[in-house]
């Protein structure tokens, strides 16, 4: 399009604008019909089966994207200049005086007067005579379709219930899924790698659950429990009561300096290679290997073999088998520490994937009779355990107590061997007792965690690992038990998640 007067472009402007509305209002009442159909199908097939989202929120986007798409379409494409002074000519009546003036002047008489006359015309234009062009039966139409399916929408649907149900159960699952997480993150705070490991785990059942129902969201904990069971299987209680038993002893009457049963043996080992242990420390130390050795055979017999054969070294005044010895003897302890933390580490996750699995089989059974779960106040969401161990020496017995107060169940173990005796009770505060023996407390409504104490361990240099040692885990790097002082090798306790499960 050439130049042409302020007056003119006003004209073609507004006859652009008037063309696109024009448009608009012949796509919307066909965008109205395909958005009422849509949303009838909708309704329909969500009267059939259940279909997440908001009848209401469906109908009107259905209607918006109807709108939006027909004014997108009026738009484009776009509308040349000369298009628009053809159809202002013909609204104003004013034959082609605007559109010989847009196209291009041409150098006659009559192109020179035609262009004058357009100028004075478009000078005294104030809007077109007619309004924009409405098909009042397509749009009662495109009515009537939307119409409908409102009112479709306000009628009862029989699926509104399995819809409830449905909403109710993802929030169930979504909820565990993040106490799952919550549990993963603990875990690896430890920095241990089995905590590693297990908070894995947990975060991948986690992710499985978000996109799960309830039914197979419980399916999918119990495989995870199912594999969990082949790793708790293993019966590590007389390991943990050796090791335990070895690092109280050393705490008690010391080897060689160090503050932890490795670094004890790793000493005595450099010691005998630099040749300040004396024949008759030699011969003593000998004799004391052999008993410590006596003492772990049945629990620990890696560490119980590697100390007799120092023993016999030492005997025969071979010093550099003797630390080889020594050092096997600390790399059989650290073994045998990894085996229990990996143990441990599986026994939370248990725990973590236990109380799951008992939440979304209380609310599976809460929806099975008719309730809401959601609206329980909080029954059947417990994740705690009452845990209680003791310890005893000779005839002694020892008993731990742990507590605790809050909305769901709890559960705890104890277990040893020995003279102990252990027993386990709780009703609404979810408490357990255990030493010596093994047993299983629940409760009801609690959570808690509790270790118990360390009653007559023995006077110092007095070797009796038959007695029973129970800790509710063994703490430190995991490679290694730090002694903590003469009343107890186990170091501070620490509570990783408090959670209802089999295990240790």
């Amino acid at each position: 399009m050439t130049s042409q007067p302020d007056a003119l472009d006003r004209v073609v402007r507004s006859a652009r604008r008037r063309m696109r509305l024009n448009r608009w209002l012949f796509l919307l009442p066909a965008a109205l019909v395909i958005a009422g159909l849509a949303s009838l199908a909708w309704l329909v097939v969500g009267r059939i089966q259940p279909l997440s989202g908001s009848d209401a929120l469906v109908i009107a986007a259905l209607v918006g994207l109807g709108v939006v798409g027909s004014a997108a379409l009026a738009l484009r494409p776009s509308i040349p200049p000369a298009w628009a002074a053809w159809a202002a000519d013909r609204w104003l009546d004013t034959g082609d005086v605007f559109a010989t003036a847009v196209e291009g002047p041409q150098a006659t008489a009559v192109s020179a007067a035609q262009r004058h006359e357009a100028e004075q015309r478009a000078a005294a234009f104030t809007g077109f005579p007619e309004g924009p062009n409405v098909d009042r039966q397509r749009f009662a139409i495109g009515g009537l379709v939307v119409l409908a399916a409102i009112g479709l929408a306000a009628l009862p649907n029989p699926q509104d219930d399995v819809r409830e149900r449905l909403a109710i159960e993802q929030q169930l699952v979504e909820a565990e899924a993040d106490r799952l997480r919550d549990l993963a993150d603990q875990l690896r705070e430890t920095g241990d790698p089995a905590g590693e490991t297990q908070a894995d785990r947990l975060e991948q059942l986690a992710e499985e659950l978000d996109s799960a129902s309830l039914e197979e969201a419980l399916e999918a904990v119990e495989d995870l429990r199912n594999q969990l069971a082949t790793e708790l299987a293993e019966d590590l209680a007389g390991l943990r009561t050796a090791l335990n038993g070895l690092a109280q002893e050393l705490g008690h009457d010391p080897i060689a300096e160090g503050d932890s049963v490795r670094q004890q043996l790793e000493q005595l080992a450099d010691d005998l290679a630099a040749g300040t242990v004396t024949p008759e420390e030699q011969a003593e130390l000998a004799a004391r290997l052999r008993e410590l050795a006596g003492a772990l055979q049945a629990g620990a017999p890696g560490v119980a073999g590697a100390l007799a054969e120092a023993a016999d070294a030492l005997t025969t005044g071979d010093n550099v088998r003797a630390g080889e010895a020594l050092q096997a003897a600390s790399q059989a302890v650290g073994d045998g520490l990894r085996r229990l933390a990996d143990q441990a580490a599986s026994a939370a996750a248990d725990g973590a994937a236990a109380a799951a699995e008992q939440a979304l089989r209380d609310a599976l059974d809460t929806l099975a009779n008719g309730g809401n779960p959601l609206a329980q106040g909080g029954q059947g969401q417990g994740q705690g355990q009452g845990a209680g161990q003791g310890e005893g020496a000779g005839q002694g017995q020892g008993e731990g107590q742990g507590e605790g107060q809050g909305e769901g169940q709890g559960g705890g173990q104890g277990e040893g061997a020995g003279q102990g005796q252990g027993q386990g009770q709780g009703q609404g505060q979810g408490a357990a007792q255990g030493g010596g023996g093994g047993g299983t407390p629940t409760g009801q409504q609690g959570t808690g965690s509790g270790s118990g104490g360390t009653p007559n361990a023995g006077a110092p240099g007095e070797l009796d690992l038959d007695t029973v040692f129970a800790p509710p885990a063994i703490t430190g790097d995991g490679e290694d038990l730090h002694l903590g002082g003469r009343d107890s090798g186990l170091g501070p306790d620490q509570t990783i998640g408090e959670q209802q499960g089999r295990g240790i």
